[in-house]
């Protein structure tokens, strides 16, 4: 039932890779309890690494606008200086 509805649910959500994530799914579901629950940790770390990347690259974005803006207002006063 459980393989059914994920099945289903993999199917809507179309894409090329259906098939490919099917097969994964159905080697997953043969292996044994170990190795799935390796396969898991191993994925919640991956998962975690990326999200942790994700944040660190919108705090530098964030530090780069700023240094921007800062760059755009000195840059406007030096030439409203210069013409005033």
């Amino acid at each position: 039932m459980m393989l059914l509805l994920l099945l289903m649910m993999m199917l809507m959500c179309g894409g090329s890779d259906v098939l490919l994530n099917v097969q994964r799914l159905l080697d997953t579901l043969a292996q044994d309890e170990a190795e799935v629950r390796r396969r898991l940790v191993e994925m919640t770390r991956t998962i975690t690494v990326l999200r942790v990347n994700e944040k660190i690259l919108a705090r530098k974005y964030t530090i780069s606008q700023q240094g921007e803006t800062g760059l755009r207002q000195v840059f406007y006063l030096a030439t409203c200086r210069r013409h005033c």
